[in-house]
């Protein structure tokens, strides 16, 4: 399954760039998570392994696959109860009106967890989206004029 979700802010890139690589603030938009687990080393970008727990306690973990400062990362699920397969980016452009954030997420779920599909189809594209406008108000509220 591949979702793509656009919105435009009026944030800098390094702005977005600076608020969105920074695992920390993940939990600020994302309503999936409730905390992120950072390694003993701190956040090290590129090859950096991240956890999150959803407010479920539903533990995952990924591993940063590309980052490219300040317009594009990339990060792969490693482990997940639910997904075999997750992917999921953010591309930081600017553009007339401001920043253009698009975020991409390509999933597939284990065996096991496939009878979720349906229900994931109907409201992951909303859902999605409801998140990136959580993203906007965090930057709104990080970055005000």
């Amino acid at each position: 399954m591949h979702l793509t979700s656009i919105i435009i802010v009026e944030q800098t890139v390094e702005q977005v760039w600076e608020f969105l690589s920074n695992p920390l603030n993940s939990s600020k938009w994302d309503r999936s998570i409730d905390q992120v687990v950072l390694p003993e080393t701190g956040f090290t970008g590129l090859g950096c392994q991240v956890d999150t727990i959803a407010p479920s306690g539903m533990r995952q973990s990924f591993i940063i696959t590309r980052f490219e400062p300040p317009n594009f990362f990339e990060f792969k699920l490693l482990k997940s109860s639910m997904f075999k397969v997750g992917e999921l980016s953010f591309l930081i452009e600017k553009v007339d009106a401001g920043t253009k954030v698009t975020h991409a997420i390509n999933i597939r779920f284990h065996l096991r967890s496939l009878f979720l599909y349906p229900i994931f189809l109907l409201t992951s594209k909303r859902a999605l989206g409801a998140d990136l406008e959580y993203l906007r108000k965090s930057l709104n509220e990080n970055y005000s004029k």
